[in-house]
């Protein structure tokens, strides 16, 4: 399925475009959002350029997959096109981050000298890397690319001030997990390319029960080795040991509460699942350290992540926000089309066959929220 969370942010660069001309364009000034009735406002300029520097990322990325027209399409099967769901994006980040601009003194935000270096290196190269048509295409300027990776820098510091104020309270219950390998022998109807749909027969069936049951007699120690031999497949998995529900898991409820009678070490009997087939399981630990710490650390990561989201909805709520919605429907992603530049320079660089350069190069913020640049030939 088409992921848009899958496109990465960065400030592209090497980018060249094709461009269609269009009629009259709004004065960059335009208000396009207003904020607490004219206390400040977004223009339209900016909006301009945020949209389009997204649909670069997203024309290098998924181009080349779905072709010019992807963006009147609804790859993300939501009901609306990629165009309407990447505007909605780009709206939403540019109300966080006003939002979270205001709120920096209540966390001791600012950006040290440093930062503000790497950002502006970063604006330059964004410059240096992309000609001419690329900057008019996207509608770049130094003050929009500047304030882009200003607002990156200070988003990324502000959620990780804000999620590290969360009170995280976790119980052994809630983290502690098992691990089980399994093989499974299926029993289930097998579907062709033409969705027709065909049962196993009884005399198949009974061969996978008979393969289930030669693994099941075996001691824990040979397990893989007799999988082998039964040309079948080996697959581990974690589940929460102290859970009485399994509508979150993706092994049926009979294997897990089968497993969880299992002792350390040991294998069990046969398992059968008749929507799906037979299984045995081996209990490799009752209590694995190293599945708990990655459990420990998604809930946490969890309740950190809706604490920042309670928070900035908590600011939000305050918050007037108006968008001239003719004006932000001038922006579309149809009339002009973003490729890498061909290279002249670097003769090692990776080049698909239209010209294009499979390249990455540009600003991101790291961990800490530091701005960093990178610049990498092929992949």
């Amino acid at each position: 399925m088409f992921n848009r969370k899958s496109v990465a942010k960065l400030a592209a660069a090497g980018l060249a475009a094709a461009m269609v001309l269009t009629g009259c364009t709004p004065a960059a000034s335009s208000t396009l959002v207003n904020i607490n009735k004219g206390e400040a406002k977004i223009e339209y300029g900016y909006g301009y350029f945020m949209a389009k520097y997204y649909q670069s990322l997203y024309d290098m990325t998924y181009g080349s997959y779905y072709g010019s027209s992807f963006w009147t399409q609804d790859l993300a099967n939501d009901g609306s096109t990629m165009e309407a769901d990447v505007k909605d994006s780009v709206m939403d980040e540019m109300k966080s981050e006003y939002i979270l601009n205001q709120h920096t003194s209540d966390y001791n935000i600012s950006l040290t000298d440093d930062e503000t270096k790497a950002i502006d290196d970063a604006v330059d190269k964004f410059f240096s890397d992309n000609d001419e048509d690329a900057l008019k295409a996207m509608g770049a300027t130094k003050d929009y690319v500047k304030k882009m990776l200003t607002d990156n820098t200070v988003t990324a510091k502000m959620k990780s001030a804000i999620e590290a104020e969360t009170e995280v309270s976790l119980t052994d219950d809630e983290t502690g997990q098992s691990k089980i390998s399994y093989v499974k022998f299926s029993t289930a109807a097998t579907t062709d390319s033409d969705g027709n749909k065909t049962e196993m027969s009884d005399e198949d069936k009974a061969a996978a029960k008979a393969k289930a049951d030669e693994l099941a007699s075996v001691m824990a120690a040979d397990f893989e080795d007799k999988a082998k031999e039964l040309d079948a497949s080996v697959q581990t998995y974690t589940y929460t040991t102290a859970a009485d529900s399994y509508e979150n898991e993706s092994l049926p409820e009979a294997v897990i509460k089968a497993a969880k009678e299992v002792e350390e070490g040991h294998t069990s009997g046969v398992i059968e699942d008749a929507d799906t087939g037979y299984y045995v399981v081996r209990m490799d630990a009752v209590h694995d350290d190293e599945a708990t710490a990655t459990k420990t650390k998604e809930l946490t990561q969890s309740a950190q992540e809706d604490h920042y989201k309670e928070v900035l909805d908590g600011w939000e709520s305050d918050l007037k926000w108006s968008v001239d919605d003719k004006l932000w429907k001038k922006v579309t992603m149809t009339d002009s089309t973003f490729t890498m530049k061909q290279s002249t320079t670097d003769t090692s660089t990776d080049t698909t066959s239209d010209g294009a350069v499979s390249t990455d190069s540009g600003a991101d913020t790291t961990s800490d929220g530091a701005v960093s640049t990178d610049s990498t030939s092929g992949n």
